[in-house]
């Protein structure tokens, strides 16, 4: 399994329960309303996973949790714009 089908799997029921759409494009994450409008995008740093696909079970949990709450707390700044970017870190699948 790839890193991305991981990633999107574990955001889905999330991103449903928002009334938002996951889709993949050119290694960005686009959160879509459901109603059509432009949401976030969601962008992982060069190198991220080859080092994503090596975290063994406890941190590639923690690393999926830290990703939703990344994604979570940026989606919808209050006041903020609909459609931005949030940057995931490196450091989130760095060995120690």
């Amino acid at each position: 399994m790839d890193g991305q089908k991981i990633v999107g799997d574990h955001l889905m029921d999330w991103a449903s329960a928002q009334g938002l759409t996951l889709r993949w494009n050119a290694g960005a994450l686009r959160l879509e309303q459901n109603d059509g409008a432009a949401g976030a995008v969601v962008n992982f740093p060069r190198g991220f996973w080859p080092y994503f696909m090596t975290l063994d079970e406890t941190r590639l949990e923690d690393a999926l949790q830290s990703i939703q709450l990344a994604v979570a707390m940026q989606n919808r700044a209050p006041g903020g714009p609909d459609a931005h970017e949030i940057h995931i870190p490196l450091d989130l699948v760095m060995h120690s």
